[in-house]
């Protein structure tokens, strides 16, 4: 039984945004620079390990404190 792409490239159509969408939901409040880690969770989300890794480590990672500055 072989793999037919058409199914792998709905499959990619269906995960790309999925996972930028989690990587976006798990990330935004534990960096700075959120378009670079945006960015890379873009491209790794082109391969499902990778992305899925991706997520799993943002999803553990603490969140970072907001310096408050007063006038």
């Amino acid at each position: 039984m072989g793999i037919n792409i058409n199914l792998f490239g709905e499959f990619l159509l269906f995960w790309i945004p999925l996972s930028t969408i989690l990587v976006y939901i798990f990330a935004r409040n534990k960096t700075k620079n959120l378009t670079k880690v945006l960015f890379l969770g873009f491209f790794l989300s082109f391969i499902p390990l990778f992305s899925l890794i991706y997520i799993i480590v943002w999803s553990f990672r603490p969140k970072i404190k907001q310096e408050i500055t007063t006038c």
